[in-house]
């Protein structure tokens, strides 16, 4: 019986802790002596409040690039806008000539997204390594523009118009859009 209660706790993410002491990774779940698995977020995490943008649809917008802090399977990936648009989000490498992005590591499907913070899972789970380099994209698939706020801090923004409806396995070429400044756009990570 031990073990079948051990098994459902593992199949739901989580795992028992010994005197509530959790490994790693993980934390204590309230008022009770199990732990789960903490996910982290790599990307740019504050809602923009600088200046609005509103890049064309069909547009693969990369910004960038992150370094991972450590290991990790993508969960999800983020975008904060200030209106809707239907889109798809990604993670892109950095293989890409320069650091640029290059192949496809994880996308969403198409999603209607709004104003403020959209969160949407990833239709597979691949792991990263502890200091892989990673663009998280965002490709506008149906509305008038996409609706971005920016701010001005480190990063690049990069274009590419063969986006269409899908995002392609290679990210192609990379136009430099702007230098300096960043959206609210990241990946989350367990």
């Amino acid at each position: 019986m031990k073990h079948l209660f051990v098994s459902l706790l593992a199949l739901l993410g989580l795992t028992l802790g010994a005197h509530a002491q959790c490994a790693s990774g993980y934390t204590q779940l309230s008022n009770v002596y199990a732990c789960q698995l903490v996910g982290f977020n790599v990307g740019y995490t504050t809602a923009p409040t600088a200046s609005a943008e509103t890049p064309a649809l069909s547009y693969v917008l990369a910004n960038g690039p992150y370094t991972m802090p450590q290991a990790g399977a993508i969960q999800s990936v983020s975008v904060f806008l200030t209106g809707a648009v239907t889109g798809i989000l990604g993670v892109y490498d950095a293989t890409g000539s320069g650091g640029k992005p290059g192949a496809l590591i994880a996308t969403t499907a198409s999603t209607s997204l709004v104003a403020g913070w959209n969160t949407v899972a990833t239709t597979t789970h691949p792991s990263l390594t502890s200091g892989e380099v990673f663009w998280p994209v965002l490709l506008g698939t149906a509305g008038t523009s996409v609706p971005l706020e920016r701010d001005y801090v480190s990063g690049t923004y990069y274009y590419n118009t063969s986006g269409n409806s899908v995002l392609p396995s290679s990210y192609g070429t990379a136009t430099v859009g702007n230098t300096g400044e960043a959206w609210g756009l990241y990946a989350t990570f367990q």
